[in-house]
């Protein structure tokens, strides 16, 4: 059986390292904690699947814009390879909804690479549609060092 628990200190969200950090742009354990540190001192909601050890985890934002009013952006969605088509993705899109609805939001906004094809697909499956193409620029220094 598969524990959904809100991670609110290091200690609860320590053990989902082994979970995130593969998919984050992160070196290290350290780097992983000072990241979970500043995202939930900024309203960041994480969230870990466990049956008895960590297989999945989800992170989120309450946010709001013209758009979308109040909505929830769900941030990070990852479940380990080898637990995949279990339930466990299903099971933390269902908590984001339970808890965007507590929020009083009535949408859920999420970004995938391109190339994740089969992360597209389940989110379809879950009622997740297509609406937007995401772009970015990563900027350096105006002094170029």
């Amino acid at each position: 059986m598969t524990a959904i628990e809100q991670l609110t200190t290091e200690s609860d969200y320590r053990p989902y390292y082994s979970v995130v950090g593969p998919f984050w742009p992160i070196d290290s354990k350290t780097e992983y904690l000072e990241a979970m540190e500043r995202m939930t001192a900024s309203g960041y909601r994480a969230f870990g699947a466990s049956d008895g050890e960590p297989v999945g985890f989800a992170g989120w934002y309450t946010m709001f814009s013209p758009w979308f009013d109040r909505f929830v952006w769900l941030f990070d969605l990852v479940v380990r390879e080898d637990r995949r088509g279990m339930g466990i993705g299903t099971a933390l899109i269902d908590e984001c909804e339970e808890w965007a609805r507590t929020e009083g939001c009535a949408t859920i906004v999420l970004a995938s690479a391109t190339e994740r094809s089969e992360a597209h697909r389940f989110y379809e499956e879950r009622g997740f549609e297509h609406t937007e193409c995401w772009f970015e620029k990563s900027l350096t220094p105006a002094d170029g060092g």
